[in-house]
């Protein structure tokens, strides 16, 4: 008797449930339809349409709840109907882009009668000025993408007509620019200009790209890019870190392999104005190393920009979410070692991994071998570190950003693929190679991952 009574209240409970869900279903419904009601004018026009589609298209499955086990499943959208389902089509023929809409709802003419790059040609029919993408994008998020329609070919014959238009524009307004060139401005004009620029916000404006370029310019022009060179190189904050063998006969897993560091240290400057290039001291660059086969490298040296003490335009670029960058790197061993003249120390120079060999080395020091500690005692005297060596780092870096937004851009710019190509140029001319910096720190996101 008592299982009958619960399986009756079950049954009872159930009911309910149900009819419950069902009237929830129903005043979901209704506010639906009052929504669409609202949005969708005339309602003459509405009544025709099927308001599921106009709310979420076709027929699709949705799951609702706090997660994937415990959450309940419905369905929204047009299961199909015999009402009519309201639709914006895109077309590009013969270079003229269209939209042709189905129906001549509110919302629909409002938009495209708003719209300053859309000129009407019938009722319901509209010219579209500009690349289709950006419409077809602006149209899905304004309307929803199951309301508007495209062939992707006709996505791609307009992005290629829209790209050929600017490159048309930008050779017109070339000529254009030749036309108006009249006699060269007088010297002292263009001083006194350069000079109210530089004063203001042009060394903000110019990158280090920029910089270098103004240097291959007249001598007014290349007057005023030494002293921006100048401000670049003052801004920024170099460190150098030295790296020995490890001695340990079971050494710890290390980030610099069987090498270890021997401390950071703080490099300073002296700014020569003649060549827009410094060279860097250092003023505690003595360590000491033990040395078993005269053969291997005694030695790792890397120079380090810092991201911390740095003011410099264009940090953001350089660092990324880096706290710093490895910029130069040097191996030493006997090889690059001359004795001084009159003493027992040892001069040396290093070259970096930009420099060819045979080249003196940027690196400078003396060695001195200690007999009672079987060691050899290193002096890092100084480094150098130019303009055209950040802007062989800043290129590199430069470049590979440009190439991934070119690529990711809806439309590629004629004016931005030549950018593209003079950094390439440019970054050619640089200091090293296209692989000078492959294996350093900061560089995967140039190279990838190693």
């Amino acid at each position: 008797m008592a299982c009958r009574k619960n399986a009756y209240r079950g049954m009872v409970e159930m009911s309910e449930h149900l009819e419950k869900q069902r009237e929830e279903q129903a005043r979901r419904r209704e506010d639906l339809e009052r929504q669409q009601r609202e949005r969708w004018t005339p309602s003459s026009l509405l009544e025709r349409c099927c308001t599921q589609w106009l709310a979420h298209g076709p027929h699709q499955m949705v799951l609702s709840g706090p997660s994937s086990i415990m959450s309940s499943t419905t369905y929204r959208g047009c299961s199909g109907c015999a009402k009519e389902h309201p639709k914006i089509a895109l077309a590009f023929d013969n270079g003229t882009a269209t939209a042709e809409l189905s129906h001549g709802f509110d919302a629909f003419v409002q938009y495209f009668d708003g719209l300053r790059e859309a000129t009407r040609l019938k009722t319901l029919r509209y010219k579209l000025g500009g690349d289709l993408s950006s419409h077809h994008e602006a149209l899905k998020s304004k309307f929803g993408r199951h309301l508007v329609t495209i062939d992707p070919k006709a996505l791609s014959a307009s992005k290629r007509h829209y790209e050929r238009m600017l490159e048309q524009d930008d050779q017109k307004q070339a000529v254009k620019r030749q036309r108006t060139l009249g006699e060269a401005a007088p010297t002292e004009l263009l001083d006194s200009i350069l000079e109210i620029c530089y004063n203001n916000s042009l060394r903000e404006l110019l990158d280090i790209a920029d910089i270098a370029w103004m240097r291959t310019s007249s001598r007014v022009i290349a007057k005023y890019a030494a002293k921006m060179a100048m401000d670049r190189m003052s801004s920024i904050k170099l460190t150098l870190l030295p790296l020995v063998p490890k001695r340990d006969e079971h050494p710890k897993c290390s980030i610099f392999g069987n090498f270890e560091a021997k401390g950071r240290r703080h490099l300073t400057t002296d700014l020569n104005p003649n060549d827009c290039g410094s060279r860097w001291r250092c003023n505690d660059g003595v360590f000491t190393m033990a040395v078993e086969n005269q053969d291997e490298i005694w030695a790792k040296i890397s120079i380090y920009l810092e991201r911390k003490g740095s003011t410099i335009v264009e940090k953001d670029i350089l660092f990324g979410r880096l706290n710093r960058l490895e910029v130069l790197k040097y191996g030493i061993n006997t090889s690059p070692f001359h004795p001084k003249t009159g003493g027992d120390e040892i001069e040396w120079d290093a070259p970096s991994q930009t420099q060819q060999g045979g080249e003196f080395g940027t690196l400078q020091g003396e060695c001195e071998f200690r007999c009672d500690s079987e060691e050899y005692r290193i002096d890092v005297t100084s480094v150098q570190f130019t303009f055209t060596d950040l802007l062989g780092v800043y290129l590199r870096i430069k470049l590979r950003q440009a190439k991934e937004d070119y690529m990711l851009s809806p439309v590629r710019r004629p004016a931005d693929k030549a950018y593209i190509k003079n950094l390439a140029e440019s970054a050619r001319m640089a200091p090293g190679n296209a692989g000078s910096f492959r294996g350093m720190f900061g560089w995967d996101r140039v190279y990838g991952t190693q």
